[in-house]
């Protein structure tokens, strides 16, 4: 399953560097060539950010989708893994109808800290954004 966010956020990134870029060459004038790189490396970088973000998102669904799917085969195999009545293979393994205990606790150790990360790469993404606004601010402000 798709997440539409992943997918529109993937999509922004592409359409802001085209038009930045488009910009910083609309911008330019004889003799600015830095200030030209300056805006052309801010863009990229910015949508890069934008597209990774896009990234950690699509990854998030995923981990999402096969920790339901892993939830479901520990219920139907109708036992108890907290208890440790799910039997394991002769090598140890677990059986293919379930989980123990110990990889339900990895598993929401794993969301825990891939929400955190989520929660970070938003921070950045609006802290690049705010100064991409204000770097063609200046830029704009200098009559560069």
């Amino acid at each position: 399953m798709k997440n539409t966010v992943a997918t529109i956020l993937k999509g922004y990134a592409i359409v802001h560097a085209i038009a930045g870029l488009t910009m910083a060459m609309m911008f330019a004038r004889p003799g600015q060539g830095i200030t030209t790189l300056v805006w052309m490396a801010s863009v990229l970088i910015t949508s890069f950010i934008i597209y990774a973000f896009g990234e950690v998102i699509g990854l998030l669904q995923d981990i999402k989708t096969n920790t339901a799917k892993t939830a479901r085969r520990v219920h139907s195999a109708g036992s108890d893994p907290d208890n440790g009545d799910l039997e394991l293979l002769p090598d140890g393994s677990v059986p293919a109808g379930g989980a123990t205990s110990a990889d339900s606790a990895a598993l929401d150790e794993s969301l825990i800290l891939a929400k955190r990360h989520r929660d970070s790469m938003i921070f950045y993404v609006i802290v690049g954004s705010v100064l991409m606004i204000l770097l063609f601010f200046v830029f704009i402000g200098l009559g560069l």
